[in-house]
């Protein structure tokens, strides 16, 4: 059972560092473009 949980547990990190790794990459990208927009006005 603790394995088990433990195991869960690892798995929902794997997730959530997915996701928050996918955020970032969004991030940057967008603030490269509104960059991007701002240096070409």
């Amino acid at each position: 059972m603790q394995c088990q949980h433990s195991m869960y547990l690892s798995e929902r990190k794997i997730i959530f560092y997915y996701l928050y790794s996918l955020l970032v990459q969004i991030l940057q990208t967008a603030i490269g473009f509104s960059l991007k927009e701002i240096a070409g006005l």
